[in-house]
Protein backbone atom coordinates (compact mmCIF):
# COMPACT_ATOMS: atom_id res chain seq x y z
CA UNK A 1 0.00 0.00 0.00
CA UNK A 2 1.13 3.66 -0.68
CA UNK A 3 2.66 5.37 2.36
CA UNK A 4 3.30 1.58 3.87
CA UNK A 5 6.85 0.87 5.71
CA UNK A 6 8.85 -1.72 3.44
CA UNK A 7 12.20 -3.14 4.70
CA UNK A 8 14.50 -5.27 3.00
CA UNK A 9 17.23 -7.97 4.09
CA UNK A 10 20.42 -9.43 2.07
CA UNK A 11 23.86 -10.71 2.41
CA UNK A 12 25.20 -8.14 -0.26
CA UNK A 13 23.49 -5.20 -1.22
CA UNK A 14 25.26 -4.68 -4.99
CA UNK A 15 24.58 -6.24 -8.10
CA UNK A 16 21.13 -7.24 -8.92
CA UNK A 17 19.80 -6.75 -5.00
CA UNK A 18 21.18 -3.54 -5.57
CA UNK A 19 19.25 -2.83 -8.33
CA UNK A 20 16.13 -4.37 -6.73
CA UNK A 21 16.84 -1.84 -3.80
CA UNK A 22 16.62 1.56 -6.58
CA UNK A 23 13.46 -0.12 -8.20
CA UNK A 24 11.28 -0.85 -5.74
CA UNK A 25 12.54 1.27 -2.37
CA UNK A 26 12.26 5.05 -1.96
CA UNK A 27 14.73 7.07 -0.18
CA UNK A 28 15.30 3.74 1.88
CA UNK A 29 18.22 4.31 5.23
CA UNK A 30 20.47 1.71 4.32
CA UNK A 31 21.88 0.02 7.51
CA UNK A 32 25.22 -2.10 6.73
CA UNK A 33 27.40 -3.91 8.61
CA UNK A 34 31.06 -2.74 7.62
CA UNK A 35 33.41 -5.43 5.57
CA UNK A 36 36.42 -6.49 7.72
CA UNK A 37 39.22 -6.63 4.89
CA UNK A 38 41.52 -7.07 8.04
CA UNK A 39 40.66 -11.00 7.93
CA UNK A 40 42.09 -11.41 4.57
CA UNK A 41 45.16 -9.64 5.96
CA UNK A 42 46.38 -12.25 8.12
CA UNK A 43 47.26 -14.53 5.19
CA UNK A 44 49.99 -14.94 3.08
CA UNK A 45 48.92 -13.87 -0.36
CA UNK A 46 50.49 -15.39 -3.72
CA UNK A 47 49.91 -15.67 -7.54
CA UNK A 48 51.30 -18.97 -9.36
CA UNK A 49 51.40 -18.17 -12.62
CA UNK A 50 50.76 -21.41 -14.76
CA UNK A 51 51.47 -21.94 -18.45
CA UNK A 52 48.62 -23.80 -19.41
CA UNK A 53 44.99 -25.49 -18.53
CA UNK A 54 47.07 -29.08 -18.10
CA UNK A 55 49.98 -27.54 -15.91
CA UNK A 56 47.21 -25.70 -14.24
CA UNK A 57 45.43 -29.33 -12.99
CA UNK A 58 48.35 -30.73 -12.27
CA UNK A 59 50.00 -28.42 -10.33
CA UNK A 60 46.51 -28.10 -8.62
CA UNK A 61 46.42 -31.51 -7.60
CA UNK A 62 50.38 -31.34 -6.13
CA UNK A 63 48.89 -28.59 -3.46
CA UNK A 64 45.82 -30.75 -2.76
CA UNK A 65 48.16 -33.85 -1.80
CA UNK A 66 49.13 -31.39 1.40
CA UNK A 67 48.53 -32.91 4.39
CA UNK A 68 46.40 -30.23 6.10
CA UNK A 69 43.25 -29.27 4.88
CA UNK A 70 42.99 -27.39 1.50
CA UNK A 71 39.92 -25.47 0.41
CA UNK A 72 39.50 -24.63 -3.75
CA UNK A 73 37.31 -22.38 -5.20
CA UNK A 74 35.79 -22.38 -8.80
CA UNK A 75 33.05 -19.91 -10.28
CA UNK A 76 30.65 -22.95 -11.76
CA UNK A 77 28.62 -25.58 -10.01
CA UNK A 78 29.78 -27.91 -13.24
CA UNK A 79 33.09 -26.80 -12.53
CA UNK A 80 33.70 -27.98 -8.82
CA UNK A 81 32.45 -31.15 -9.67
CA UNK A 82 34.62 -31.71 -12.74
CA UNK A 83 37.70 -30.51 -10.69
CA UNK A 84 36.84 -32.83 -7.69
CA UNK A 85 36.13 -35.77 -10.26
CA UNK A 86 40.00 -34.97 -11.27
CA UNK A 87 41.55 -34.86 -7.76
CA UNK A 88 39.96 -38.01 -6.95
CA UNK A 89 41.01 -39.94 -10.24
CA UNK A 90 44.77 -38.82 -9.15
CA UNK A 91 44.76 -40.53 -5.91
CA UNK A 92 43.22 -37.53 -3.65
CA UNK A 93 39.89 -37.77 -2.23
CA UNK A 94 37.92 -34.68 -2.69
CA UNK A 95 34.06 -33.27 -2.30
CA UNK A 96 32.36 -30.83 -3.67
CA UNK A 97 29.81 -28.14 -2.38
CA UNK A 98 27.88 -25.41 -4.40
CA UNK A 99 23.94 -24.95 -5.24
CA UNK A 100 22.56 -27.68 -6.53
CA UNK A 101 23.90 -29.74 -3.77
CA UNK A 102 20.79 -30.28 -0.90
CA UNK A 103 21.46 -28.43 2.75
CA UNK A 104 21.73 -32.36 3.59
CA UNK A 105 24.14 -33.13 1.23
CA UNK A 106 26.22 -29.80 1.57
CA UNK A 107 26.23 -30.52 5.46
CA UNK A 108 27.32 -33.69 5.30
CA UNK A 109 30.47 -32.89 3.22
CA UNK A 110 31.12 -29.95 5.41
CA UNK A 111 31.21 -31.90 8.23
CA UNK A 112 33.58 -34.98 6.37
CA UNK A 113 35.62 -31.99 6.00
CA UNK A 114 35.71 -30.40 9.10
CA UNK A 115 36.31 -33.86 10.12
CA UNK A 116 39.32 -34.02 7.28
CA UNK A 117 38.39 -36.54 5.78
CA UNK A 118 38.77 -35.50 2.94
CA UNK A 119 40.84 -32.97 3.25
CA UNK A 120 40.01 -31.32 -0.28
CA UNK A 121 36.98 -29.22 -0.43
CA UNK A 122 35.70 -27.71 -4.13
CA UNK A 123 32.95 -24.99 -3.50
CA UNK A 124 31.22 -22.34 -5.60
CA UNK A 125 30.89 -18.65 -4.45
CA UNK A 126 27.59 -19.15 -3.67
CA UNK A 127 28.55 -22.48 -1.56
CA UNK A 128 31.28 -20.75 0.41
CA UNK A 129 29.01 -18.22 2.39
CA UNK A 130 27.93 -21.30 4.56
CA UNK A 131 31.46 -22.46 5.09
CA UNK A 132 32.46 -22.12 8.61
CA UNK A 133 35.23 -24.47 9.20
CA UNK A 134 38.20 -24.19 11.29
CA UNK A 135 41.66 -25.06 10.70
CA UNK A 136 41.79 -24.58 7.05
CA UNK A 137 45.54 -23.67 5.92
CA UNK A 138 45.40 -23.24 2.49
CA UNK A 139 42.57 -21.37 0.02
CA UNK A 140 43.18 -21.86 -3.41
CA UNK A 141 41.47 -19.85 -6.13
CA UNK A 142 41.55 -21.75 -8.91
CA UNK A 143 39.14 -19.69 -11.31
CA UNK A 144 39.36 -16.05 -10.62
CA UNK A 145 37.02 -14.37 -8.48
CA UNK A 146 34.19 -11.73 -10.33
CA UNK A 147 35.10 -8.86 -7.90
CA UNK A 148 37.75 -7.98 -5.17
CA UNK A 149 34.49 -8.39 -2.73
CA UNK A 150 34.41 -12.33 -3.75
CA UNK A 151 38.10 -12.39 -3.37
CA UNK A 152 37.91 -11.44 0.05
CA UNK A 153 35.07 -13.52 1.21
CA UNK A 154 36.98 -16.43 -0.45
CA UNK A 155 40.67 -15.70 0.94
CA UNK A 156 38.67 -15.20 4.99
CA UNK A 157 37.67 -18.43 5.06
CA UNK A 158 41.76 -19.21 6.01
CA UNK A 159 43.43 -17.22 8.92
CA UNK A 160 40.82 -17.45 10.97
CA UNK A 161 40.38 -16.32 14.63
CA UNK A 162 43.84 -15.25 14.46
CA UNK A 163 45.86 -18.12 12.98
CA UNK A 164 47.93 -18.16 10.40
CA UNK A 165 47.25 -18.92 6.69
CA UNK A 166 47.82 -19.31 2.88
CA UNK A 167 46.15 -18.02 -0.30
CA UNK A 168 47.23 -18.92 -3.50
CA UNK A 169 45.70 -17.87 -6.83
CA UNK A 170 46.14 -19.71 -10.23
CA UNK A 171 46.48 -17.77 -13.19
CA UNK A 172 48.06 -17.49 -16.79
CA UNK A 173 49.63 -14.65 -17.90
CA UNK A 174 46.05 -13.03 -19.83
CA UNK A 175 44.40 -13.18 -16.22
CA UNK A 176 47.55 -10.54 -14.05
CA UNK A 177 46.22 -7.28 -15.18
CA UNK A 178 42.76 -8.21 -13.54
CA UNK A 179 43.90 -10.17 -10.69
CA UNK A 180 46.52 -6.73 -9.80
CA UNK A 181 43.61 -4.78 -9.97
CA UNK A 182 41.47 -6.83 -7.70
CA UNK A 183 44.36 -7.24 -4.86
CA UNK A 184 44.65 -3.58 -4.93
CA UNK A 185 41.17 -3.24 -4.37
CA UNK A 186 41.64 -5.55 -1.58
CA UNK A 187 44.09 -4.03 -0.13
CA UNK A 188 46.37 -7.33 -0.36
CA UNK A 189 50.06 -7.42 -1.42
CA UNK A 190 50.47 -10.40 -3.19
CA UNK A 191 54.12 -12.12 -4.50
CA UNK A 192 54.37 -13.70 -7.99
CA UNK A 193 56.31 -16.93 -8.62
CA UNK A 194 55.75 -18.56 -12.74
CA UNK A 195 55.59 -22.36 -11.97
CA UNK A 196 54.41 -25.76 -13.30
CA UNK A 197 54.11 -29.23 -11.62
CA UNK A 198 57.10 -30.30 -9.74
CA UNK A 199 58.30 -26.81 -9.43
CA UNK A 200 60.24 -25.84 -6.02
CA UNK A 201 58.20 -23.65 -5.03
CA UNK A 202 54.74 -25.95 -5.25
CA UNK A 203 56.69 -28.63 -3.63
CA UNK A 204 57.56 -26.99 -0.66
CA UNK A 205 54.12 -25.91 -0.45
CA UNK A 206 52.40 -28.78 -0.80
CA UNK A 207 54.66 -30.96 1.65
CA UNK A 208 53.96 -28.13 4.27
CA UNK A 209 51.48 -27.47 6.59
CA UNK A 210 49.45 -29.13 9.38
CA UNK A 211 49.02 -33.02 9.23
CA UNK A 212 45.07 -34.15 9.43
CA UNK A 213 45.14 -36.87 12.05
CA UNK A 214 43.93 -40.02 10.78
CA UNK A 215 40.30 -41.32 11.04
CA UNK A 216 39.78 -43.42 14.16
CA UNK A 217 39.75 -47.02 13.78
CA UNK A 218 36.26 -48.89 13.34
CA UNK A 219 35.02 -50.14 16.59
CA UNK A 220 35.21 -54.37 16.45
CA UNK A 221 32.68 -56.16 18.91
CA UNK A 222 33.65 -57.88 21.39
CA UNK A 223 31.43 -60.43 21.05
CA UNK A 224 31.64 -61.21 17.34
CA UNK A 225 35.30 -61.50 17.81
CA UNK A 226 35.34 -64.15 20.54
CA UNK A 227 32.57 -66.44 19.54
CA UNK A 228 33.46 -67.19 16.35
CA UNK A 229 37.04 -67.69 16.55
CA UNK A 230 38.55 -71.26 15.26
CA UNK A 231 35.10 -71.85 13.89
CA UNK A 232 34.40 -72.82 10.07
CA UNK A 233 31.92 -70.36 8.88
CA UNK A 234 28.31 -72.17 8.32
CA UNK A 235 27.75 -74.09 5.29
CA UNK A 236 31.87 -74.26 4.47
CA UNK A 237 32.65 -78.13 5.13
CA UNK A 238 35.55 -79.75 4.61
CA UNK A 239 36.25 -82.11 1.57
CA UNK A 240 36.01 -85.66 2.27
CA UNK A 241 38.92 -88.08 1.69
CA UNK A 242 38.11 -90.98 -0.88
CA UNK A 243 38.62 -94.14 0.86
CA UNK A 244 41.73 -96.68 -0.55
CA UNK A 245 41.49 -99.54 -1.65
CA UNK A 246 43.67 -102.29 0.90
CA UNK A 247 47.68 -102.49 -0.22
CA UNK A 248 46.42 -99.39 -2.39
CA UNK A 249 46.65 -95.85 -3.12
CA UNK A 250 44.35 -95.15 -5.43
CA UNK A 251 40.73 -93.75 -3.83
CA UNK A 252 38.31 -96.27 -4.64
CA UNK A 253 34.87 -94.82 -5.73
CA UNK A 254 31.23 -96.79 -5.74
CA UNK A 255 32.17 -98.79 -8.30
CA UNK A 256 35.32 -100.83 -6.99
CA UNK A 257 38.83 -100.03 -7.51
CA UNK A 258 40.49 -98.54 -10.59
CA UNK A 259 41.99 -100.94 -12.61
CA UNK A 260 44.13 -100.94 -16.16
CA UNK A 261 42.08 -99.75 -18.82
CA UNK A 262 41.09 -102.07 -21.69
CA UNK A 263 41.70 -100.89 -25.28
CA UNK A 264 39.32 -103.36 -26.60
CA UNK A 265 39.93 -102.29 -30.19
CA UNK A 266 43.92 -102.61 -30.07
CA UNK A 267 43.08 -106.02 -28.24
CA UNK A 268 41.03 -107.15 -31.64
CA UNK A 269 43.80 -105.72 -33.90
CA UNK A 270 46.20 -107.74 -32.52
CA UNK A 271 44.17 -110.99 -32.44
CA UNK A 272 43.05 -110.50 -36.52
Amino acid sequence: PAGGQRMLFSATLDRRVGGQVARYLSDPALHAVAPQPEAASLAEHRVLVVPDQPEKLAVAAELASRPSRTLFFVRTKHGADRLARQLTRTGIAAEAIHGNRTQKQRQRALDAFAAGHPRVLVATDVAARGIHVDDVELVVHFDLPNDHKDYLHRSGRTARAGASGLVLTLADESQLRELKRMHQLADVTASRDYVSSGHPVVTEIATTGTPVPPPPAPEVSSRTSSSGAGRPKRGSQRPRRRPHAAGSTEPVGRRGPRGPRRNDRGDRARAA
